[in-house]
């Protein structure tokens, strides 16, 4: 695998109430012998776009504002794009003394909040924001995930997980299995072809509107609190599975509060969750 990282400063400027640095680094990576991807942002919009061939390409646009020329300095050094490879997966993530990534026993990735007990967190008071444009393999699966601002993926066939929190998820022209998280935004999904494993999708305050072609035949399990499930799909009620756990003292047998319904013959479960918004199953 190579990897070629080109930086361009863009701008450095200063106000009296503080200053702010911006500049852009550009990344090409041979994508060969590799079976995921993987980009874990922090604050910032992130967009990725499937390609062929095997060649990866990354641009990001890096912009750190703070109240002292020290401090930005500092922060220029600690706050940036790092990666890592491990056997066939590649990482890249934010590395920063605020946050550090780790790798879990399932290979993903994820931020620990520093813990050290001498660390002043008044000590550079640097907001930052990575801007990040993704061009990749479409037949690579893809780990792919920010915290702030919207998160967008299209024309992809490899397997996803993507995970938003503040804003919106949108991933279009899908053909794998995918796995959709965000908390405060919707989701927004299309597939080029209907999902032939299960599939999950998941809000806490937002709307899932999720597009199918025809002939879709799965089995379709709803969670609302507050919410409405609407279809284009012709359905039959589904039972839904009793979960039975041996105690020491008997056997519990504990009925999900979800809804369930087959649309075609049944098939690969797709399970929608959201607790104050709508589910939608459209024929795109």
């Amino acid at each position: 695998m190579k990897l070629i990282v080109t930086t361009t400063f863009l701008l450095l400027f200063f106000v009296s109430v503080g200053q702010s640095h911006t500049d852009k680094q550009e990344y090409t990576i041979d994508t060969k012998g590799l079976e995921a991807f993987h980009l874990y942002n922090r604050d910032g919009y992130v967009k990725v776009t499937g390609i062929a061939g095997q060649i990866a390409k990354m641009k990001v646009t890096r912009k750190l504002t703070t109240s002292s020329s020290n401090r930005l300095e500092e922060a220029k050094k600690d706050i940036q794009m790092d990666s890592v490879r491990e056997e066939n997966n590649i990482y890249f993530f934010i590395q920063s003394d605020e946050h550090t990534f780790r790798i879990n026993e399932k290979g993903i990735g994820y931020y620990n909040s520093c813990c050290d007990p001498d660390w002043d967190d008044n000590r550079r008071e640097v907001d930052f924001e990575f801007t990040i444009e993704l061009e990749i393999p479409k037949s690579l699966d893809l780990f792919v995930a920010t915290h702030r601002e919207d998160l967008e993926i299209e024309n992809f066939d490899g397997d996803l997980y993507a995970r938003n929190h503040h804003d919106d998820l949108t991933a279009k022209n899908l053909g794998g299995v995918v796995m959709l998280r965000t908390h405060h935004g919707d989701i927004n999904a299309s597939f080029t072809k209907n999902p032939s494993d299960d599939c999950s999708y998941k809000t806490h305050h937002g709307d899932i509107k999720i597009k199918y072609q025809e002939g879709l035949s799965s089995v379709a399990y709803f969670q609302s609190h507050h919410g409405s499930f609407f279809t284009d799909f012709d359905w039959s009620p589904e039972t839904v599975p009793v979960v039975k756990t041996n105690l020491k003292n008997g056997t519990r047998y504990k009925m999900s509060n979800r809804t369930a319904v087959k649309i075609g013959s049944g098939g690969p479960e797709q399970d929608f969750k959201t607790w104050h918004g709508d589910i939608y199953l459209l024929k795109e």
